[in-house]
């Protein structure tokens, strides 16, 4: 597998090894997060006191491919879900477990990026006001880039700094206009997806019964 130059926006900087830590309710759990997306990483910490931005080489050619994790579609949505708390009402059952369990011997997970509007959407299954089907049609429709995420110290071992350097007011200013443009889209696309696919797909509640019942069988 190929190594791939990504970006990452630090708050403060990065002092000594990379470690997969990150703050809490991140979308991957605790990692080492970076972006395809350069604008996306600036976008995260234009607005800190003092923020870095890098340019690192993830060498995946360093790691055996099965060590690595993509996740897709619902997949992506329930991982974050699970990351996130949203699914201990169903602790126990398969579909928990397997998100449980997902990360298992894998060193490196890679997904969409979710912007504001795509969280906003998460909530709203997650409250029973957008069906799985919208759901499904605005992620693959909302095209942000992609994250790498290292979840362990091995995975963090195979990355390498290029380059560092401090924010500039340009980078500051190019990266909210890149916010403002992605939730708009964002926005748009999602609203697309709730009419279009009303009357069709899940909502959580009845995926949530469907587990109990596999749990109590």
């Amino acid at each position: 597998m190929d190594d791939i130059i990504l970006s990452h926006g630090s708050h403060s900087g990065i002092v000594g090894d990379i470690r997969p830590t990150s703050r809490p309710g991140t979308d991957f759990g605790s990692g080492f997060y970076m972006s395809d997306n350069a604008d996306q990483a600036l976008a995260l910490v234009r607005n800190d006191n003092n923020p870095k931005y890098y340019e690192v080489k993830l060498k995946l050619s360093e790691l055996e491919p099965q060590r690595i994790l993509r996740l897709y579609g619902m997949d992506w949505a329930y991982t974050i879900l699970y990351h996130r708390g949203k699914l201990e009402t169903i602790k126990g059952c398969p579909l928990y477990e397997k998100y449980e369990n997902i990360f298992k011997d894998r060193d490196i997970i890679v997904g969409n990026i979710a912007n504001d509007e795509l969280v906003r959407a998460l909530g709203e299954f997650s409250d029973g006001l957008l069906n799985d089907k919208a759901l499904l049609e605005s992620i693959n429709a909302v095209d942000i880039g992609k994250q790498y995420v290292a979840v362990t110290d091995k995975g963090c071992k195979i990355i390498e700094i290029i380059s560092e350097r401090n924010l500039t007011e340009e980078d500051r200013q190019k990266a909210a206009r890149f916010t403002k443009m992605k939730k708009e889209n964002s926005k748009n696309i999602v609203e697309k997806m709730r009419r279009k696919y009303r009357r069709e797909g899940r909502f959580l509640d009845e995926i949530i019964e469907e587990q109990l019942k596999l749990r109590k069988g």
